[in-house]
């Protein structure tokens, strides 16, 4: 039997507080199919299976979130539904923008409208994520400045170990080093790097 599901937010809440993404028009099960996979992927991949499943099981107990502490219920007011309901929007993306049918994947456009083109797709959608790892940032900071009040963060035990991010950013550097061991100044000499500027670590 699967973990019974739990909404950290909603529909409303997205078009109540991100409209400039999210139109009143959009399907809710569109968007609430959208928040279960931010919940699922994004959130728990944040703050790992431990606090994660604390968070969901809590709500299931009690949707009005009355089995949580204050501090709980600070960060997940503040922090964890903006960072869920960002991450739903940038899950909900291609949704809005194509359909896919029993026949084919078609583009959607309205009878007074035009859909824009993959490059502007693209860039508002990277806008989305950036104000989603922003978010998730504030998550981590938050967390770390309460370290007492969120145990389950720091507690990773039996098959489910999703252990919480380190960093809300992700992103990387290729270096073709075979060795495998890299130290700061191959970062600093590789190409593109920018060689000659100083990094500031």
């Amino acid at each position: 039997m699967g973990l019974q599901q739990a909404y950290i937010i909603d529909s409303s809440y997205i078009k109540q507080n991100y409209p400039q993404y999210a139109d009143s028009n959009i399907d809710d099960n569109l968007l609430n199919s959208s928040i279960l996979l931010a919940q699922d992927i994004n959130l728990q991949s944040l703050i790992g299976y431990n606090m994660w499943n604390y968070i969901i099981t809590t709500l299931i107990a009690d949707p009005t979130g009355g089995g949580f502490s204050t501090q709980y219920l600070y960060i997940l007011q503040n922090y964890i539904q903006k960072s869920v309901a960002l991450w739903a929007i940038f899950q909900a993306f291609p949704s809005i923008w194509v359909r896919i049918t029993n026949k084919s994947i078609v583009q959607k456009k309205g009878d007074d409208s035009e859909s824009v083109n993959i490059q502007i797709f693209n860039m508002l959608r990277d806008e989305v994520k950036a104000n989603s790892q922003y978010m998730d940032s504030r998550v981590i900071e938050y967390i770390q400045n309460n370290v007492g009040s969120f145990p389950e963060y720091f507690t990773n035990v039996g098959v489910q170990r999703i252990t919480p991010k380190a960093c809300a950013y992700s992103g990387g550097i290729y270096l073709n080093n075979q060795g495998g061991n890299f130290t700061r100044l191959d970062i600093q000499n590789a190409p593109l790097s920018g060689k000659g500027n100083s990094l500031n670590w």
